[in-house]
């Protein structure tokens, strides 16, 4: 959905990702409101989710030929759910980072980790600042998770089934 501006949020504009994909002639789709079960996902390999806060049905996942994917600003399974970076500053720790896993379709941020990176967290760092670290961290590690996949997927180095969500 576009992100609402302005006086009483009258006004939308498109979201990053959106933005992105129109400038650059990428196919995207829009959740339907509040009905996974509408969604048409021809010609689709991978559903790709961030900050997403739905469930997606099993049929759903099952119907993208690798299933789907998060990325979670957290090294799951810490602080799993919502406001992880708020979380991580409020405890004082050191470090956070960010966890790329497959989409469980029953729990929110409970799927298979099959990547994480550490990033250190300074004592200068506000929760403003960790948003955009671990979002541009994250945007690079979804990139190069998605590469080196379908890299190893495409030349048959590799098999991936689905139905069990593990690499």
């Amino acid at each position: 959905e576009d992100k609402k501006i302005g006086r009483n949020a009258k006004s939308r504009v498109p979201l990053p990702v959106k933005k992105y994909c129109l400038e650059n002639d990428i196919q995207y789709q829009h959740p339907p409101e509040n009905k996974a079960e509408d969604w048409v996902t021809d010609n689709y390999h991978l559903a790709v989710v961030v900050s997403f806060g739905y469930f997606l049905p099993p049929r759903l996942i099952q119907s993208f030929q690798y299933g789907a994917i998060n990325m979670h600003p957290s090294l799951l399974p810490k602080y799993r759910g919502a406001a992880p970076i708020p979380h991580c500053l409020l405890n004082g720790d050191k470090n956070s980072g960010y966890s790329i896993i497959t989409v469980h379709p029953k729990k929110f941020d409970a799927g298979d980790i099959l990547l994480q990176k550490p990033i250190q967290i300074l004592s200068t760092h506000t929760s403003s600042d960790l948003k955009i670290i671990l979002g541009n961290e994250g945007a690079k590690g979804m990139i190069i998770f998605n590469l080196i996949f379908f890299y190893i997927t495409l030349t048959n180095k590799l098999t991936y089934d689905h139905t069990t969500d593990l690499i």
